[in-house]
């Protein structure tokens, strides 16, 4: 039987009706359109946490201020290291390493 989660991740009318109701704050918004990909990558926990969010904002600005938190706070920072080890990396076997020989 699913949880009570996973039948809100998979039937999430509030919040399809909440990006419907959406009005783009610009010509350029893409608010709904990144929301519903964010959405689509996201584990099930993810998508909860997503949902409750795009839920309590009350207003168009606070759902293009929560997207833009989670493009610019979350996902570019991500891409922009994403594959690199920083330069200034430095591995060191753990203190212990040595015991265990």
């Amino acid at each position: 039987m699913p949880s009570s989660a996973s039948m809100y991740v998979k039937q999430p009318s509030a919040f399809d009706e909440k990006l419907r109701q959406y009005h783009r704050l610009n010509p350029d918004d893409d608010t709904v359109s990144f929301l519903q990909s964010v959405y689509k990558y996201l584990p099930d926990d993810g998508r909860v946490n997503l949902v409750a969010n795009v839920l309590g904002c009350n207003t168009d600005t606070a759902t293009k201020q929560l997207t833009n938190n989670i493009d610019y706070g979350l996902l570019r920072p991500m891409q922009a290291v994403a594959g690199k080890t920083p330069s200034n990396f430095v591995c060191q076997p753990h203190p212990r390493y040595n015991e265990h020989k």
